[in-house]
């Protein structure tokens, strides 16, 4: 993880409010995840996982513990919640991690 440092080393977001950003303030009355500034928190693929989540099933995701960071892009035709297409995606990611730990 940068830490909010560019692959050049300029610190372009403080390192203390990732951290900050990522703790629960409170869980989503949708899903259960926790929920701090922007930032969703969950359990994929057996590491925690923060995400934020767009219309549609527009994600991006930190797995820290991996150093890893995933952006998935979706059609915005319509909520991807209540149709099980968050999970679908959750799953997806599950498998990337699966492969990255295999690596």
């Amino acid at each position: 993880m940068a830490g909010g440092r560019t692959a050049e080393g300029v610190q372009v977001v403080p390192a203390d409010w990732i951290v900050q950003s990522w703790q629960r303030r409170t869980n989503s009355r949708f899903s259960g995840d926790e929920y701090g500034y922007g930032w969703f928190t969950r359990e994929i693929g057996g590491e925690q996982v923060h995400f934020g989540w767009g219309y549609g099933g527009q994600m991006l995701y930190i797995v820290p513990s991996l150093d890893l960071t995933v952006v998935m892009t979706s059609e915005e035709s319509g909520p991807s919640a209540r149709n099980g297409y968050r999970d679908l995606l959750h799953g997806l990611l599950a498998d990337i991690i699966g492969t990255v730990r295999a690596a």
